[in-house]
Formats: C-alpha cells, sequence, structure tokens
C-alpha cells in the first residue's frame, strides 16, 4: 500500500498491478486457445471437430476465470479529507469506477481484517467499521504484509479520530 500525506489530505492505495498482470495473462491464454483452432493455428483445418470443441471449451473455461478474477481484484484509492472530515473510497476495476463516501461520524472504527491464502498463510487488509455496523473494506486485495496493512489501518483511525486497532479482529475468508 502506498500511503502519501498532501496538507490536509492523506491519500491510501493498494497495489492491484500483480492481480491485474495475472489476469490478463490468463485471458490472452483462454483467448488463444479459443483463437488457435478457429484459424490462428496452421493446422486448424485439420483438426478433428472433437479437438476444436475442447480447445475452445478449455479457452471459455480460462477466459471466465480470468474475467471473475479481474471483477474481484478492483484498485483502490482511499482519501481521508481532514478539512471536510470525510473518508472517500474510490474503486477501479473491470466493472468501471465506483465512489463511496463517509463522514467521519458515522465511523466506529477501523479495522484489520485476516484470512489465509491457499497455502494456509496469513493474509490482511484494512477496514472500517460504521456505526450502522456495515464493515467498509479499505481493499478489496488481500495483503501478506501484515505491517504494510496495519501501518495503512492506524493512519487511517489516527486521521478519522478513532482508537487504532489493536490486532486483527476479523477473520474472513478470501
Amino acid at each position: 500500500m502506498r500511503i502519501k500525506r498532501e496538507g490536509l489530505a492523506i491519500t491510501i492505495r493498494d497495489r492491484p498491478a500483480p492481480f491485474w498482470v495475472l489476469g490478463l495473462f490468463l485471458l490472452a491464454g483462454g483467448l488463444l486457445a479459443i483463437a488457435m483452432p478457429l484459424g490462428l493455428a496452421t493446422n486448424a483445418g485439420s483438426l478433428e471437430p472433437w479437438e476444436r470443441l475442447a480447445s475452445i471449451g478449455l479457452g471459455l473455461g480460462v477466459s471466465a476465470g480470468a474475467l471473475w478474477w479481474l471483477g474481484r481484484s478492483p484498485a483502490t484509492q482511499v482519501r481521508v479529507d481532514l478539512n471536510r472530515r470525510h473518508l472517500r473510497i474510490i474503486r477501479f476495476g473491470l466493472w468501471g469506477r465506483r465512489v463511496r463516501q463517509f463522514s467521519f461520524a458515522n465511523l466506529a472504527s477501523v479495522e484489520v481484517e485476516q484470512g489465509t491464502d491457499d497455502d494456509g498463510g496469513r493474509i490482511w487488509r484494512p477496514a472500517v467499521l460504521l456505526r450502522n455496523g456495515d464493515l467498509i473494506r479499505l481493499s478489496e486485495l488481500w495483503n501478506h504484509d501484515q505491517a504494510e496493512v496495519e501501518t495503512a489501518a492506524r493512519i487511517v483511525a489516527e486521521a478519522c479520530g478513532l482508537a487504532p486497532p489493536a490486532a486483527p479482529v476479523r477473520t474472513a475468508a478470501p
């Protein structure tokens, strides 16, 4: 996560590039598997119908998985405006740009979600808990660097006048 202070504003950005590179790599592979039996391969004309269907089916499956991966990996920018006393969360991804804004008065606490990756390793991401009980993630991306996530959460908490998170308190599935 990148943290930047500019006067009475703090901006925190996550790093989606590795997620996007993987998703685009998989999407390219899926599209290639679809295009090969349709004429991109020099021997496409000699393929049996079942071979064409198998390649197209695999390509569609990989492409669908890549789109799913990209759809759940948006870039997030959190902007804490100390002058106006609001927190703005801007997400940009496959489904477009979404902006949500919250007044400091609506925030109950800043938390660190903890999860487990596929290999059993611990992963974290920051979130804010609203007074109405809703949990709003400050990043949709999981991070293996606990200290980095805790630093971002502490900075948001201090800027909003909230107590810093003591430890990862929420457990969530990735």
